[in-house]
């Protein structure tokens, strides 16, 4: 969250000429600046840190035509990047969220596994039962005819051959009906296997987005303009992203101009930075119009 931190500084003494008193404008000379804390956990090059901040002074610049900021080496508005908790928080949930697409990656594939097996574990067992079904009524025929013949004292050559035949045929039958049901056995064993994997799966992924979602609810001061006693400085103390970094420069360098937030949640200058502004809108320049009392 942008806001600012506005402190009244009282100056002592008036400038006083011919009578009259002069009131400088803000935005006569450029606002001076120079880079203060840089701390490198952020991620960025101070090299990378300095384009931020001149893509943030060109929102201001550009449909003004007036140069407003200037970096100074030894001199001028600190603005300083500040790490702590806030941007370790950014950065966890960005690891957490990388490795939530990864999961979400590998579920899918195991999701792709899952139902190819079962359509195969579906085939495999009808054909079980079918087979399973076939030797039943078979081997019960088989087994009519042999009590017959065994009640007639045995049975002649031809039926007897014939049973013979009918027994190897049911052996047989057996056998094949044995190895699909091994068949059947191992697929589901294996899609035992990939539910317990993609439910594995889906429990990690649903920790890790607990954890993101437990410190979406708070509201991080992302930067802030201070101006007391000491001076002015500029602190940033998170961001998402380069854009994200960059609106939030842009948003306290306006303060530094002078300007307060606005309602419209399509500025620059809306106390929120969840948009993906990256130009003024007219209410912020209606604003800076009127701070640096440009015509």
């Amino acid at each position: 969250m942008l806001r600012k931190l506005l402190l009244l500084v009282v100056i002592a003494g008036s400038f006083s000429y011919s009578g009259y008193r002069y009131f400088k404008n803000p935005c006569d000379e450029p606002l001076q600046y120079t880079i203060g804390i840089f701390n490198e956990k952020f991620g960025v090059s101070k090299a990378d840190f300095m384009q931020a901040i001149r893509e943030a002074e060109a929102i201001w610049e550009q449909p003004t035509g007036k140069q407003l900021f200037a970096y100074s080496e030894t001199a001028g508005m600190p603005i300083n990047l500040v790490y702590d908790e806030r941007q370790a928080t950014v950065q966890q949930n960005k690891k957490l969220a990388d490795k939530i697409d990864l999961a979400n990656g590998s579920a899918d594939n195991v999701k792709s596994q899952l139902e190819t097996t079962k359509l195969a574990y579906a085939r495999v067992k009808a054909e079980y039962e079918a087979l399973s079904a076939e030797f039943k009524s078979r081997q019960d025929a088989h087994g009519v005819n042999v009590s017959y013949w065994n009640k007639k004292g045995g049975a002649p050559e031809n039926e007897y051959a014939q049973l013979n035949k009918e027994s190897e045929a049911l052996n047989t039958l057996y056998a094949s009906l044995e190895k699909k049901r091994a068949e059947v056995n191992a697929l589901a064993n294996e899609l035992n296997g990939l539910v317990g994997s993609y439910n594995g799966i889906i429990k990690n992924i649903n920790s890790n987005v607990a954890v993101i979602n437990e410190s979406a609810d708070k509201e991080f001061e992302q930067g802030e303009y201070i101006s007391d006693a000491q001076g002015t400085k500029i602190n940033v103390y998170e961001f998402t992203d380069r854009d994200a970094l960059v609106r939030v420069l842009a948003h306290e360098l306006g303060h530094a101009l002078g300007m307060d937030h606005n309602d419209n949640p399509e500025s620059v200058m809306y106390y929120l930075n969840k948009n993906m502004v990256m130009s003024a809108s007219v209410d912020d320049l209606s604003s800076l119009k009127m701070v640096c009392k440009f015509k």
